[in-house]
């Protein structure tokens, strides 16, 4: 819990300090552009038409009757396009220079009070009073813009242009602050996400503990530790497992195969009555089918535990499926059942293990038979699915199975009251260690269907080879 509580102070402090260099930097944008435009532009550093109209009325003196302008003033103002006129109070105007000539001569108290809001026909004016009246100075249209603040028109227009550069700017310094605030938040979570990543694949993980994460770090770290030491004792225990299941099956080999022997030697003698000869032939049938029992479980714990090497080689199925139809037809020829190739394509080739692939059509084979004593028509196909796919079935119409008992036998071969033997679940195993899918379907009175799903040669490569 501190450690969220520090990462998440570390993200606030973060966002913060970035909000305030935010601010800070628009107050300074901002200051700079009012600089900018308080120095308005070059050469005219030392202009304000506020002074220049104060300055008109300190330069405007009366001499033998006429009103005179400083000359410095006459060449500030002309300097810049601008007129100038006395009024008196009557509103006449008593005095004047470069005056426009639309700008009238007399003006009535309205009139002026219209005017010393900022323009005179469009003119934009000042006002400054005078000992004999009102001093008026006015600038070319459109030179400045007279509200509550003075602005030249072209600095006017500026502040548009500065306004969207401000707005651009902000929007690269927020995206530069969100890269940030990423970057700093996600740098200690990225190790933790790592460690997870790690730890669901069962990979051991040892991150560094520090920083605000620094207890969640070791608790991965705890957590990587104890999955380690349950996977080594999973494995040990596997291991002793698989050794147990070899172990006794070699022990349960050796008299077995005595009885076998004895029990093959008084089925066979003659002397024997024929009751007793029967008696020796199902000693010899179980003897068999207790051997046959105990290769399979064998051979379940070395294909679940990964002990079983594979003899890869290239493969036709068709010739495979013909051989497993052959030796079975000739070790059970009293079997009920008929068998049918019923679609077998010749042109296929696959890589794998010989010995084990004809154990799983056996098995198929076996299976229709075992459960269909009154007999059924087995029927065995080889059929390319796809470009690459082959797939290898042996369907039989025989009295079926409920489907809930088909998933137990196929998912379960340790089950403590399996009823079944280990045949399907070989077939499923032998099919998924060649990288492949076995699928399984039944009904009761609707028969049983096995399906190999085998990757094989692609199609193309196929028919060069052939």
């Amino acid at each position: 819990m501190k450690s969220i509580q520090r990462f998440l102070g570390r993200f606030l402090i973060g966002l913060f300090v970035c909000f305030l260099v935010f601010f800070v930097a628009n107050i300074a944008g901002l200051t700079v552009y009012l600089r900018v435009l308080y120095d308005t532009h070059e050469g005219d550093e030392d202009f304000s038409p506020t002074w220049a109209v104060r300055d008109t009325v300190e330069g405007l003196t009366k001499q033998d009757g006429e009103y005179q302008l400083a000359p410095s003033v006459v060449e500030e103002l002309r300097a810049h396009s601008a007129w100038a006129m006395l009024l008196d109070d009557n509103g006449n105007v008593i005095w004047s220079m470069d005056l426009p000539e639309e700008i009238p001569l007399s003006y009535t108290p309205r009139d002026v009070a219209g005017f010393t809001r900022y323009y005179l026909q469009d003119y934009p004016v000042f006002c400054w009073e005078h000992p004999d009246g009102l001093v008026v100075t006015g600038y070319p249209k459109g030179s400045y813009m007279r509200y509550t603040l003075n602005f030249a028109e072209q600095d006017a227009r500026t502040i548009f242009e500065c306004v969207l550069l401000f707005l651009v700017g902000n929007v690269l310094v927020a995206i530069l602050i969100y890269a940030f605030l990423c970057w700093w938040t996600v740098r200690p979570v990225r190790p933790i996400l790592h460690g997870l990543s790690c730890l669901a694949r069962g990979e051991p993980v040892q991150l560094a503990e520090r920083g605000s994460l620094r207890e969640v770090a070791a608790g991965i770290n705890a957590a990587s530790g104890e999955l380690q030491r349950r996977d080594d004792a999973l494995r040990k225990k596997d291991e002793a497992r698989a050794n147990w299941i070899a172990g006794i099956s070699h022990d349960i080999r050796t008299p077995l195969s005595v009885i076998l022997g004895y029990a093959g030697e008084l089925q066979d003698d003659p002397a024997l009555p024929p009751p007793e000869q029967e008696q020796a032939a199902v000693i010899c049938r179980q003897g068999v089918r207790l051997r046959d029992l105990v290769s399979d479980l064998n051979l379940v714990s070395r294909l679940e535990y990964d002990m079983q090497p594979l003899e890869r080689q290239w493969l036709r199925p068709a010739k495979l499926v013909r051989r497993a139809v052959t030796d079975f037809m000739n070790a059970m020829p009293e079997n009920p059942c008929g068998i049918e190739l019923e679609e077998v394509d010749e042109s296929i080739r696959l890589q794998g293990d010989e010995r084990l692939l004809l154990r799983a059509l056996t098995n198929l084979l076996q299976n229709s038979v075992l459960h269909n004593p009154q007999g059924c028509a087995i029927r065995v196909s080889v059929r390319r699915d796809g470009t690459n796919t082959c797939l290898l079935s042996v369907r039989d119409d025989g009295v079926g199975a409920d489907p809930q008992k088909l998933a137990s036998v196929l998912n379960a071969p340790y089950a403590p009251k399996r009823a079944h033997g280990l045949g399907l679940f070989l077939v499923r195993r032998i099919t998924e260690t060649h990288g492949g899918q076995f699928t399984a379907r039944t009904a009761p009175g609707e028969g049983f269907s096995g399906e190999m799903r085998l990757p094989c040669e692609p199609l193309r490569e196929a028919a060069q080879s052939g």
